[in-house]
């Protein structure tokens, strides 16, 4: 009896095998997924500040110096706070109610820079055999770049462009002479002012393009 009940258990093993394991590849081919994580856990941790958010401006340094009043007055005395300022600075140069004049050394070309009214201006001529002119360009200054330490370079404004004048003042020789770079060949009024060189001469420029000298209207947010 033992020996023929074992033969019918060991016979319903062996057919009931299969049957369960095809029931759980079944079952196990219906499982959901484990969950992935969501596009949010995938994205790194970002900061966000107010002062970054679109739209948000710089809002100058009178605002800054209601709260910093101490930084700010220990800034107005250096000479970085005078570095670029408006054609009234010149009222501070005696003698030019009669033109300054300077003559090219490499061309026949001759710069002055003279007091109209209550506007300064600079002008380049050039005389025939006989001292006659044969053209003269004058430009009125728009702005003064530097703050006298050393001396300061005048700009001209011709629509949304900037150029360096031809003359500069040097405070040590207490005289007019060419800018920088004028010193080789005559430029005239064509030297562009480069957005990337005068972030560091100004307080907040606002340069069209980093190349040419094309600004934005107002060219200075603030001068210094």
């Amino acid at each position: 009896m033992r020996s023929a009940f074992r033969q019918v258990v060991t016979s319903l093993v062996v057919f009931a095998f299969p049957l369960i394991a095809l029931s759980a590849l079944a079952a196990g081919g219906q499982q959901e997924p484990l969950p992935e994580h969501s596009a949010a856990h995938s994205k790194p941790f970002l900061v966000e500040f107010r002062n970054a958010a679109p739209g948000v401006a710089y809002v100058g340094s009178k605002a800054c110096a209601e709260c910093h009043g101490d930084i700010n007055q220990s800034f107005m005395k250096t000479d970085m706070s005078r570095a670029m300022s408006l054609p009234s600075k010149l009222k501070e140069l005696p003698g030019l109610d009669h033109p300054a004049t300077v003559k090219h050394p490499k061309a026949n070309r001759y710069y002055q820079v003279y007091r109209r009214g209550a506007d300064f201006f600079q002008s380049e001529y050039e005389p025939d055999a006989d001292g006659k002119e044969v053209f003269r360009d004058e430009q009125k200054i728009s702005y003064i770049m530097g703050s006298g330490a050393n001396g300061f370079t005048c700009l001209v404004r011709r629509g949304d462009y900037l150029f360096e004048a031809p003359l500069s003042y040097y405070s040590r020789t207490k005289e007019w002479n060419l800018s920088p770079g004028y010193e080789s060949t005559d430029l005239s009024f064509s030297r562009p002012i480069e957005g990337d060189c005068i972030f560091c001469h100004s307080g907040r420029p606002q340069p069209a393009e980093e190349r040419g000298g094309k600004f934005k209207s107002p060219p200075f947010l603030e001068l210094s």
